[in-house]
């Protein structure tokens, strides 16, 4: 499936509830997707990969605007980050291409970059456009002779690796050739994580063999996204594809856990209550109810204050029973004038 990510930026009239109607922005694209990443002031990134249409986002900022004076929106959808912001800024510049079609929607100008137009887009356009390069690189290559992302695009991958390292060397080859792995970070934390395992279509016959391997290797690798994420689980759901159907089993665990060794027992007791078949196509193993651990909980939550234990659970209760457990993830990410926001509703909280 093709990568569509979305960056929008957000121009308002009035900069003094500028803050509040961007909360209100960003809440409409989660709507239409749970991977929604603000980056600059007033941009963002959406992933829309395995979402909604982009009109459909569209509509939602435009009812937006008729409710008040929003300002006016910029899209670009692009197989990658770095294209679409790219062309983002060209468009606040009026400096887009005659090959790009350019769409208007009420108040929002909509872009959309295709994988062939990519590589004629970068050629013309300074090193300095490139994306999470630090500038002192964006200035050597200039130095260099290297003004144009086109002319870094010929530079052999041994000579940037070896001028500029490892790391920064292949970065710079790849957004030369219109590559970037870089994924959406989430404004709000996933409500589940899923981890499968694919049996061949030739394997007919199973044994508690296979099945432990299969229930280890899932097992790990669940409890290695839950770790990259910084979360902790507090319920699991086993599923078996199969001829006869989908068959599964779900359970809570008594301490929320992200490791190896807290989940393996709940998922080998699930598993032991699945009726198997004699063919298996896939199984599933999903984390629900995440929550960071409590460890983290409370830390981020003595951090908003001066310590004082009895203070950090009362509040930590307050903001639980007003806001749900996942809010104290939520604010972690968000972006200070609402995580500002937040901190003055915790302090009242009794």
């Amino acid at each position: 499936m093709q990568t569509r990510i979305l960056h929008l930026v957000w121009q308002p009239k009035q900069t003094t509830t500028a803050a509040s109607l961007w909360n209100d922005i960003l809440l409409q694209c989660a709507a239409q997707s749970p991977y929604v990443e603000p980056c600059h002031p007033y941009e963002a990134f959406v992933d829309l990969t395995d979402a909604c249409r982009v009109e459909n986002l569209l509509c939602a900022l435009n009812a937006l605007q008729k409710e008040g004076e929003f300002g006016t929106f910029i899209l670009s959808l692009a197989p990658n980050k770095f294209i679409a912001r790219t062309v983002s800024l060209l468009a606040l510049e009026n400096a887009l291409p005659p090959s790009l079609h350019v769409h208007q929607s009420g108040l929002a100008v909509y872009t959309e970059t295709a994988p062939s137009q990519a590589e004629a887009l970068l050629a013309s356009l300074s090193v300095r456009c490139l994306w999470c390069i630090d500038r002192h690189v964006r200035e050597r290559l200039v130095a260099l002779g290297i003004t144009k992302i086109g002319e870094l695009r010929r530079v052999p991958l041994p000579w940037l690796v070896q001028t500029f390292g490892a790391a920064t060397g292949q970065t710079l080859f790849a957004l030369a050739n219109g590559r970037d792995d870089s994924p959406v970070q989430p404004l709000y934390p996933p409500r589940t994580v899923e981890v499968y395992w694919d049996f061949p279509p030739e394997q007919t016959a199973y044994d508690m063999v296979v099945f432990d391997h299969v229930l280890r290797s899932l097992t790990h690798k669940l409890a290695g996204q839950l770790h990259t994420l910084g979360l902790a689980c507090s319920s699991l759901l086993l599923r078996v594809e199969s001829p006869a159907g989908v068959v599964g089993q779900a359970g809570r665990l008594d301490v929320p856990s992200c490791t190896s060794e807290g989940l393996a027992p709940h998922v080998e007791r699930l598993f032991r209550k699945i009726p198997l078949d004699d063919r298996l196509y896939r199984l599933h193993l999903i984390a629900g109810d995440l929550s960071l651990p409590e460890s983290k909980q409370t830390s981020f939550i003595s951090s908003l204050m001066p310590p004082s234990a009895a203070r950090v659970d009362k509040v930590l209760a307050g903001v639980r029973k007003r806001f749900g457990a996942q809010a104290i993830q939520c604010a972690g990410t968000l972006k200070r004038p609402r995580r500002e926001q937040m901190r003055a509703l915790w302090h009242g909280t009794s």
